[in-house]
This record gives structure tokens, sequence and C-alpha cells, in this order.
């Protein structure tokens, strides 16, 4: 059993928010690469945090957050989840965010904080092939694409669950893969056709259920276009 956390609540939880969002700004805008993240890392410290065995009357737990060189310690389980929740209010403030839950408990099936921001990015300018294929599928089928709204992504895991693993290959930054799209729609000519933006997974979950093994495959969020 692990040591308790420290019950060190701070009532500035909006002012670390603040100053978490000013580092991850200033981390993104150092960088000048096509997609730029900052990272929110939460970290268990302290005494007994340790999955089994005893711990001391005098063990404890707390949490520090680290953006970069930054950090923010002495925080608790409460802390983390306000923060989350002042972090998730201002989301819209970046081009792209992904999420976690968060596990302090041995053994929870369920995270102990749900839904805590972790990864912010920026993007740059997409190349021109994929403005081609936005202003095509705008006048053709009316849908407006996001810079994030297509990719590519490894998939990996277990007795038939599984997920995304590894970063995400954005389309938009990818000129033969936006040219690909604009022939497949083209190749229709004047055929009333229908799009759609779909996920699809290559993966094979089959031996991974029957033999509780590991499986491996990809995902492609991409447009798929039918008569």
């Amino acid at each position: 059993m692990s040591a308790p956390f420290k019950r060190t609540r701070t009532l500035k939880i909006t002012e670390i928010a603040n100053e978490v969002i000013s580092a991850i700004k200033k981390e993104l805008s150092s960088k000048k690469d096509n997609i730029n993240e900052s990272k929110v890392e939460v970290i268990l410290m302290g005494h007994g945090a340790r999955p089994f065995g005893s711990y001391l009357p005098t063990d404890y737990r707390d949490i520090t957050i680290k953006v970069g060189n930054t950090r923010w310690n002495g925080l608790d389980d409460y802390d983390v989840r306000a923060l989350g929740y002042e972090l998730n209010k201002r989301l819209n403030e970046f081009d792209n965010v992904e999420k976690e839950g968060l596990f302090f408990s041995y053994g929870n099936f369920t995270p102990d904080v749900e839904d805590f921001p972790t990864t912010f990015r920026m993007f740059g300018t997409p190349c021109r092939e994929y403005k081609q294929l936005s202003k095509l599928m705008e006048k053709k089928y009316g849908i407006t694409l996001k810079v994030d709204e297509l990719y590519i992504v490894n998939l990996f895991g277990k007795r038939g669950q599984y997920n995304e693993s590894g970063k995400r290959d954005y389309t938009a930054f990818n000129k033969n893969r936006c040219e690909k799209y604009i022939n497949n729609i083209k190749s229709f000519g004047r055929k009333k056709t229908n799009a759609s933006i779909k996920n699809v997974d290559d993966i094979d979950t089959d031996y991974s259920i029957r033999y509780e093994t590991e499986c491996y495959g990809q995902r492609e969020r991409g447009i798929i276009v039918t008569l």
C-alpha cells in the first residue's frame, strides 16, 4: 500500500494555471517546426511511492508539475484535478491538445484524474497541397478541414484492446498524401459522390485475443469517397 498524500492544497490554482499556460506558450514560441509540442509532465514525488510494502508514519507523497525547465512543487491530487479543470477552460488558445487519465493509486482500473491536458500543440503553415485539398473538400462536399483533421498513427495493444501509440503524422504537412486524396476525389469525374472523414484501423486483434498477445497496427484518419 502506498503512502498517503501530504495534504498541502494550495489556494493559488488559478494563478498556477496561468503560469503553466504562459510556460507552454513560451516553449511553443521558441520552436519553428511544422508541429510544435509542449508537454505538461505530472510527476509523483515523495516517500512511500511504491506499489507494495508498508510505509513509515512520516512517509508521504506529493506531485510536481513540470513544463520545460519550470516546476511547481508540493501539490496534491486535489490540486492536480483543479489544475486540469482550469487548463481545460483554455484549450481554444492552442491548435491541438491531447488529454490523458492520471493514475496515482496502484492497481486502479479508472484514472484518479480524468482528461488532464498533457500535450499542447501549435502548427505551422500547411503545405500547398493541403490548402488545395481543403478548398476542394469545402467546394465539393461542404466539409471544412482543420490542420489536425487527417493523420496516420501507429496502434498498439494487448488482448484485442488497442489505442494510438507514438506521434501522429499529420497529412497537412505531407505533400504526397494530400495529392493522393486530391487525385482520388477527381478520379470520379462528374459522378455524384459523398465524402466523409473516418478512422481506418489496420490491425489484427483476433490472434491477440486468442493467445493474449500484443497487437500492432496502424490507423489512418482520412477521407473516404463513395458513389
